[in-house]
């Protein structure tokens, strides 16, 4: 009885193995590019005004170690008239891929390809605060050892533009990114327009310790070798309101003005003592930004 028990676990074992090569044989490539990623049958462009992004910022890679300079960032927009399961059912028959989250994303680590490869494509869908939102993502790596990331995510469409409050719906939009990460790359300080206040005068852009959260959430830190005090008072005038004091978490006191722009409310500044201190870099001064896509402003 041991011996059959056996051999039929064997038997389910290698069918299961068989089962599992054969629909990894039918797993659609990766494409190739961004002009190869199909878009929903009848979508139309739609080429929202949105808030100024930063197109210039030492990117982490979903959390790797060390950053990869972003060399050029690239999203276009479009609007399908139907649900969003349909969209997602779409997708799912293109692009395949393998169902995945946040965690075993961030454990991809593109620079171990070979150059023309391309990882799996990864597919996942998570909530927002505001709906679900689908996505699927996918490395490759060109053969001068450029990192490209492309994305392609959707969602219901939600959005108080008047050019689309009138639609009739059910409304998805759909946004098709492709990000280039370069060592070549320059990591150039991000201006005043970027920012939305003032860049403190003297004041050194770190490029890594500057980071983006799934582009939307910019960390941007300059370094000044003026006390905290003197750039709070500046900060103060340029922004026409009082700082506030917080209590980092290594200890001491900071300041943060929120927001510092009425035009854009979730961006805030904290200013603090450098726990690396030196002459040439005493204080941090630490820009928070929110860049949310323009469907959701």
């Amino acid at each position: 009885m041991t011996t059959i028990g056996v051999r039929s676990s064997l038997a389910v074992t290698c069918a299961a193995i068989l089962v599992s090569s054969a629909a990894a044989a039918q797993r659609p490539p990766a494409p190739a590019a961004l002009s190869a990623v199909p878009v929903y049958p009848g979508a139309e462009p739609y080429d929202p005004e949105s808030k100024p992004m930063v197109s210039s910022i030492r990117e982490t890679l979903l959390e790797l170690p060390d950053g990869i300079p972003l060399l050029s960032s690239t999203t276009k927009y479009f609007l399908a008239d139907v649900a969003v399961d349909k969209v997602a059912a779409f997708y799912r028959g293109r692009l395949g891929g393998i169902a995945s989250g946040f965690k075993q994303w961030k454990a991809v680590d593109p620079r171990t390809l070979s150059p023309g490869k391309a990882t799996a494509v990864h597919y996942m869908s998570y909530s927002d605060g505001w709906t679900t939102r689908y996505v699927y993502h996918w490395y490759r790596k060109e053969g001068n050892g450029d990192i490209v990331l492309n994305e392609v995510a959707f969602s219901v469409l939600v959005t108080t533009d008047p050019r689309l409050v009138n639609r009739k719906g059910p409304d998805s939009i759909i946004m098709v990114t492709e990000k280039t990460f370069s060592q070549s790359a320059t990591a150039l300080a991000p201006d005043e327009k970027a920012l939305g206040v003032p860049v403190y005068p003297g004041a050194i852009y770190d490029s890594n310790a500057s980071t983006s959260t799934l582009g939307a959430l910019f960390t941007h830190v300059f370094r000044t070798g003026d006390p905290v005090e003197r750039v709070t008072a500046f900060y103060e005038r340029a922004c026409g309101r009082k700082a506030l004091p917080g209590a980092p978490q290594n200890g001491g006191t900071n300041w943060y003005l929120r927001p510092c722009s009425d035009a854009l409310p979730d961006d805030y500044i904290v200013l603090e003592q450098a726990s690396d201190a030196t002459e040439a870099a005493r204080t941090m001064i630490i820009y928070h930004l929110t860049r949310i896509p323009p469907d959701r402003d």
